[in-house]
C-alpha cells in the first residue's frame, strides 16, 4: 500500500472497515488518446485567435474589438498548455483506496472531495490495461458526476492509470461476489 495514500484516506474510513489497497494515478504531465485531435485543434484555435488579435491591433481597431479577442486567446492558451498543468495538478492531489466494503476516491483541484462507492452496488466494473501493467478501472456505467481524476472528460468514476491494475480489479471482483475472507 502507498503510505501517503493510506494517511490521506484513513480519516474517511468507517471504524469496522479495512483498507485493502491504496494507490494514485500516474503523476506528471501526460498525453492521452484524445490529444491526437485536441492538440491540432488547440494549435489552430490559439493561432487563429492570436492572428485575429494582431490584425485588429495593427488596424488600430477599437478597444472593444481588441478586448473581444482576449478571451479567445486565453481559451487557446489553456487548450494548448494550461490543460496539461490543470490535469497534472488534479492527479497530484488524487488518492484511491479499496476497503472491504467501498472504493474511495479523494481528489480535487483546490479543495479535496471524497467520493465513496459501495462495491456491492456497482452495476459494472470495467478494466483497461496496458502492457506495462498500468491501467484504468471504470466504476459503473452511469454518467454520475465526478471521476477519479477528471482528466479525459469522462463522467464515469474511475481509478485512472494505476499500477498493478489487474490485481486491484480482481480484488474488486472478489469483493463483489463475497469471495474475500473477513
Amino acid at each position: 500500500m502507498d503510505f501517503e495514500s493510506e494517511q490521506k484516506l484513513q480519516p474517511y474510513l468507517e471504524s469496522v472497515e479495512r483498507l485493502l489497497w491504496t494507490g494514485r494515478p500516474r503523476q506528471g504531465m501526460r498525453l492521452t488518446g484524445g490529444d491526437i485531435l485536441l492538440i491540432p485543434f488547440s494549435l489552430f484555435w490559439c493561432g487563429f485567435a492570436i492572428f485575429w488579435e494582431l490584425g485588429v491591433i495593427s488596424q488600430n481597431g477599437s478597444l472593444g474589438a481588441r478586448l473581444w479577442g482576449v478571451p479567445f486567446i486565453l481559451i487557446g492558451l489553456y487548450l494548448v498548455v494550461g490543460r496539461f498543468f490543470f490535469d497534472a495538478r488534479i492527479r497530484a492531489r488524487t488518492y484511491y483506496g479499496l476497503t472491504d466494503r467501498r472504493i474511495l476516491i479523494l481528489s480535487g483541484y483546490s479543495k479535496l472531495e471524497v467520493k465513496s462507492f459501495e462495491i456491492k452496488s456497482l452495476s459494472r466494473i470495467r478494466l483497461s490495461k496496458s502492457r506495462d501493467g498500468k491501467g484504468t478501472i471504470w466504476l459503473g456505467t452511469s454518467a454520475s458526476r465526478g471521476s477519479g481524476a477528471a482528466t479525459n472528460g469522462s463522467l464515469v468514476p474511475r481509478l485512472d492509470t494505476i499500477d498493478n491494475v489487474e490485481s486491484v480489479y480482481h480484488q474488486m471482483m472478489e469483493l463483489q461476489t463475497d469471495k474475500v475472507w473477513r
